[in-house]
């Protein structure tokens, strides 16, 4: 996902010195190297202050490093680790650590809003969607939860160029606010093979350049 809107993260310093790369204060540890080296592109010039811009992944890991069931990877175990807005994953620790799909951030959101979770390239277990709140609307008792969103799939995109004015409630139901066209945010047709629009913004900070952090160093470059 792109954005769940910014916490109000301040400067965060660095603190000490984990398996030789430094994690934000208040955070848990990086489970793997290679989970700092995808979270610090882009969110390390955030924690340093270098510049202020939402956090793509957040002030650093949630949770410790964890084996989940993943029936392709080695022992059918593979490493993840929890993020403010991802899970972080290393499905096949014996490939190309090289590859920017070393690490992969797989379909959270989609096993939250459908209860499918996946344990194998080929393999689902099936729950009840997520009756917890969207990321970003954690104490709103009144927005919509995951599980709100299953209700919605079968809805087709809004068509390429229309000004978004569309809300939802808790309970499933589609209205308009026609004030929200002042912020003028349209859907943009992302083409096959998602069959989705995006919301204009969202598209925008996609494309997006500003700082990264590649190599030890601050430099200019997109985001994705």
């Amino acid at each position: 996902m792109v954005s769940r809107f910014s916490r109000i993260a301040g400067v965060i310093g660095l603190l000490g010195l984990m398996l030789g790369f430094a994690a934000p204060v208040a955070a848990e540890q990086f489970a793997s190297q290679y989970f700092f080296n995808t979270w610090s592109q882009t969110d390390q010039p955030v924690a340093a202050g270098v510049i202020s811009r939402t956090w793509m992944w957040g002030p650093g890991p949630n949770t410790p490093g964890m084996s989940e069931t993943y029936q392709d990877s080695p022992d059918h175990q593979r490493l993840v680790q929890y993020f403010d807005k991802t899970r972080m994953e290393i499905t096949h620790p014996d490939g190309d650590a090289s590859s920017e799909w070393f690490v992969t951030n797989g379909l959270l959101a989609t096993e939250l809003v459908t209860g499918r979770l996946q344990t194998g390239d080929d393999q689902y277990e099936t729950y009840a969607p997520a009756q917890v709140n969207v990321a970003g609307d954690a104490n709103d008792p009144n927005g919509p939860t995951y599980a709100t969103f299953n209700t919605l799939m079968s809805y087709s995109a809004i068509p390429n160029g229309w000004v978004i004015t569309q809300t939802v409630d808790r309970a499933g139901n589609v209205g308009v606010d026609d004030n929200l066209s002042s912020y003028n945010v349209t859907a943009v047709d992302i083409g096959s093979p998602t069959n989705h629009s995006m919301a204009s913004v969202f598209w925008d900070f996609i494309n997006s350049s500003g700082t990264i952090y590649q190599n030890g160093n601050y430099v200019d470059g997109k985001l994705f």
